[in-house]
């Protein structure tokens, strides 16, 4: 039941107006005959208030907010329907009570409390000074949201303050929030918005500062961080029962954990960020709202890490090189990190590099295993070249996401009996316009070598010196062909003189180009059906070690499908490279071992000192 309660001011104000009535009939001959006028009925406020004896004003609404746990402030308006801070700050119409603790009589000598309307503003500090008399009641029963409220103020100015109210009193439903972050009625404007995915550790950071500029995490930067593993359903979270291993909260001195409760909405449509957060752990309390498009990143060390057997060397890895053409997008990178274009990168000991299509670059995992796409390592202390389109084996993979300008990578590959690399990086690339030769190049010296298809060095001997001859009107002993005029070149290496000689092909590879040959620079001997070359080496490294090989004729097939040479002549200096791949159509299927043959020498020629027909002179040495 309302309880009814009678102003004593009023009371008091009625007996002052009584005594001077009846002053005034004393001494007034002409007072009515019924005598002086009564006073008014004593004002009966119910759920209401009244300001400097003006009419009573009905309570319509009343809500409170809690500070520091104890520290309750209520707010009585006129208007109805009243239910949060914004509205109750909209009508700009009402009594402010603040009081620790209601529940009961406060001592207004000793408690903390406050009382304002309008001009009329009491509290410790004007007490003595402007206030002649307060009571203030507040009991507040929150399992029924029922506030029982008392208020008597008389000012020294004489104006007055009354209030009666015993109804219900709610919470106050918090301000909205757009785009900002509230910690304990602190409000924080989003100026950016961070979404950063974290690979290693499975999990993804929405970070929201003020200032406007943040575009990766910064722990220097106040804000508020909310960390969610992968897999995590973050539709609709109840933070008193979701797993704090899972969703972590961090905001100022708030962080999640035990005792946590309130609810958590993430969502992501597109590039689009939902964030509604209301969480509550003690006496503290974090908001927030948000609808935007944040930056997104990833976490990434940002290296590059070569394993060799139990050895393990990781170099940072700050620039990733793109050539796009309309076929690839060829990657490039290594261990040279402050390299400032792919030909830098051969200072290192290692590079590698992706030739992805456009699907691929711009976000999937490709299996290398699967020749989902090629991925080649180049060694340059070895000179080799790892080429999954060219070597079984290969395993791994290479992830790629997209975000923004900036791509994430997250890779590792290896070769059979080769290295394994493996690392990750987020960035922007560093774009080329030209595709760069990558494979490793082995400075010039006198040698004879032969690899494996893999790179694997099978031989490798020095040439101590080039014996040459010339030779006119003869007949090749394999192929019949009739040749007009030819150098026959003799490698002397330091098994020569144990394999029968200069002459014995065991020891000493021996090459034979016609006269107008010579002077070419990297000719393709296999485009010239009428050049009548021919090499001989017997090593069983190579498929045709007892046979030889050369130009093809009607009946002999000898010519690999890949076979280069350099002879120059400078007045007496000679420069002869040949590389050649042991394989061809040497029958009536390709065949052959896929290794690379290889001789090199730069100088003077030496006099043939073999058992064969020779035209030069000692003058032409």
């Amino acid at each position: 039941m309302k309880k009814s309660y009678l102003s004593g001011l009023r009371v008091l104000t009625w007996a002052m107006l009584l005594a001077a009535g009846s002053f005034v009939s004393c001494s007034d001959d002409n007072e009515g005959k019924d005598g002086p006028t009564p006073p008014p009925d004593p004002v009966e406020l119910n759920d209401q208030f009244e300001y400097d004896g003006g009419d009573p004003v009905d309570i319509k609404s009343a809500i409170y907010e809690v500070e520091d746990t104890d520290l309750y402030t209520f707010y009585l308006s006129p208007s109805n329907g009243v239910t949060g801070m914004d509205d109750m700050t909209a009508v700009n119409d009402f009594l402010r009570i603040a009081v620790r603790n209601p529940k009961g009589t406060v001592n207004t000598e000793t408690d903390e409390f406050e009382i304002a309307y309008k001009d009329i503003a009491v509290n410790r500090n004007t007490l003595k000074t402007d206030v002649e008399k307060v009571s203030l009641q507040a009991d507040l029963v929150a399992e029924t949201s029922t506030l029982n409220l008392h208020v008597e103020v008389t000012m020294k100015s004489g104006k007055t303050l009354l209030a009666r109210y015993n109804n219900t009193c709610t919470e106050a439903v918090p301000a909205e929030l757009t785009n900002q972050y509230e910690l304990d009625k602190t409000v924080t404007g989003i100026g950016s918005a961070v979404e950063w995915h974290d690979a290693a550790a499975a999990a993804t950071t929405y970070c929201f500062y003020a200032d406007p500029d943040v575009t990766a995490p910064s722990e220097e930067t106040a804000g508020l961080q909310i960390t969610v593993a992968d897999g995590v359903e973050t539709a609709e979270v109840d933070l008193a029962t979701a797993d704090a291993e899972k969703i972590r909260i961090a905001c100022g001195e708030f962080e999640s954990g035990e005792g946590m409760t309130g609810t958590l909405s993430l969502a992501k449509s597109g590039s689009k960020l939902t964030l509604t957060l209301d969480a509550e752990k003690g006496a503290s309390r974090l908001r927030a709202a948000y609808a935007g498009d944040p930056v997104v990143g990833y976490a990434s060390t940002n290296s590059l890490t070569v394993t060799e057997g139990e050895t393990h060397e990781t170099n940072d890895l700050k620039k990733v090189f793109l050539y796009q053409s309309a076929a690839t997008n060829v990657l490039t990178f290594g261990q040279v990190a402050d390299a400032e274009a792919p030909a830098g990168l051969t200072k290192g000991h290692y590079a590698v590099s992706f030739n992805l299509s456009t699907s691929q670059l711009q976000g999937a995992t490709v299996d290398f295993g699967k020749q989902e796409a090629q991925v080649r390592i180049f060694d340059y202390r070895a000179y080799r070249t790892w080429d999954n389109a060219k070597v079984k084996g290969a395993t791994g993979t290479v992830t790629t996401i997209q975000a923004g300008e900036r791509t994430y990578l997250r890779f590792s590959v290896e070769f059979p009996e080769g290295p394994k690399l493996e690392g990750e990086w987020f960035g922007t690339f560093t774009t080329v316009k030209e595709e760069t030769d990558m494979t490793p190049v082995e400075p010039f010296r006198p040698r004879v070598s032969i690899k494996s298809e893999t790179g694997e060095t099978l031989l490798d001997w020095e040439v101590t010196a080039l014996e040459l001859r010339h030779d006119t009107n003869f007949r090749d002993s394999n192929t019949g062909d009739m040749i007009d005029a030819a150098y026959i070149f003799y490698f002397r290496t330091d098994k020569t003189e144990d394999n029968f000689g200069i002459d014995g092909l065991i020891g000493t590879p021996m090459f034979r180009l016609p006269d107008a040959y010579v002077g070419r620079d990297n000719f393709d001997l296999t485009e010239d059906a009428e050049c009548k070359w021919a090499f001989n080496f017997n090593n069983s490294n190579l498929s045709r070690y007892s046979t030889g090989y050369g130009c093809n004729n009607s009946w002999m097939k000898q010519c690999p499908n890949e076979a280069t040479l350099t002879v120059k002549k400078n007045d007496k200096e000679w420069e002869f490279t040949f590389t050649m791949l042991d394989y061809g159509m040497f029958g009536y299927t390709e065949q052959g071992t896929k290794n690379v043959l290889t001789i090199e020498w730069k100088g003077p020629a030496t006099k043939y000192t073999g058992s064969q027909k020779n035209d030069m002179t000692d003058a032409d040495y």
